[in-house]
């Protein structure tokens, strides 16, 4: 940013402020901080991974640090939270699209249909705001813990109460187990809630992943992600990915070979690599999608 402000005084005056208006411990660590915060998102089913991977976010900020023995705190600047960029869910069930969320929305009359909407969509609006006000008082208020917990305390509660009622819409399309039962299996992670922000605006640049190798005829709750029956279920993911990218993102994610030439993946590969984005793979997988015959390479 500071190389095209010396051509364009007027580029970035805004970004390149925050750093000389402000008191920043170190310019590293302000912008590591500014990306985790601004920039990184994940979602895993597992606990301990979230954990492990914040923990590693904290330590990459930490290892720029200059410790001063002098001065408040060492010289560290406050970690910033990220509970609400890494989160516990299942990246398969749930709404990851607006549009998915409109189309589920089939019951009552259709004054009950424009109520739920409009309740929704409303509760969707005063998260994001909410959120873009936790991550606004991070990179701009540091001190001001008492208004920090606050806007968490809001955010948490808004965003339990937008899940609840969308768990409970999805679970009324599968009522087989009891509500607790489900929700404890199930594990929903809804995108359009908890990345609103992104998803209202077409989804994800990068998506980086390594999506679970399983048999589908191992998973406890009925699969009913697609149309298509896949038998493993990192095809499911792909899908997902698909969902919640913008039509130019990149996607970098590592799949077993028999997406490259098993039969009942064709449909797979022809939705996958027919879209309007860049699909990368490492090199055994990739010379292996090359020499298929039925792609004429």
């Amino acid at each position: 940013m500071q190389e095209f402000q010396a051509e364009n005084k007027n580029l970035f005056k805004e970004e390149l402020g925050e750093i000389s208006n402000k008191y920043r411990s170190n310019i590293q660590y302000f912008i590591f901080k500014s990306i985790i915060l601004r920039n990184l998102y994940g979602v895993d089913i597992m606990a301990e991974a979230i954990e492990i991977a914040k923990l590693r976010l904290f330590l990459k900020m930490v290892a720029v640090v200059d410790v001063d023995m002098r001065a408040d705190n060492l010289g560290l600047d406050p970690l910033p939270d990220i509970d609400f960029n890494i989160r516990c869910g299942n990246t398969l069930v749930g709404y990851a699209t607006e549009k998915q969320l409109e189309d589920s929305i089939t019951f009552g009359d259709m004054f009950a249909r424009r109520d739920f909407k409009e309740r929704i969509q409303q509760k969707l609006d005063i998260v994001s705001k909410t959120y873009d006000t936790f991550k606004w008082l991070q990179m701009n208020q540091q001190d001001n813990r008492e208004a920090f917990k606050e806007a968490k305390r809001q955010l948490h509660d808004k965003l339990a109460s937008l899940n609840e009622d969308l768990n409970q819409h999805l679970y009324g399309h599968k009522p087989d187990l009891g509500y607790a039962t489900w929700l404890d299996r199930t594990q929903p992670f809804h995108w359009v809630a908890e990345f609103y922000e992104i998803m209202h605006n077409g989804g994800f640049d990068v998506i980086i992943g390594n999506p679970p190798y399983v048999e589908t005829t191992n998973i406890d709750y009925n699969i009913d992600f697609c149309q298509n029956n896949y038998a493993n279920l990192y095809a499911y993911c792909l899908i997902r990915c698909t969902d919640i990218c913008k039509s130019c993102s990149y996607n970098g994610l590592i799949v077993p070979m028999s997406i490259t030439s098993i039969r009942d993946y064709q449909l797979l590969r022809n939705n996958f690599f027919n879209k309007e984005k860049l699909a990368q793979f490492n090199s055994s997988v990739f010379g292996a999608w090359l020499r298929q015959p039925e792609y004429g390479a």
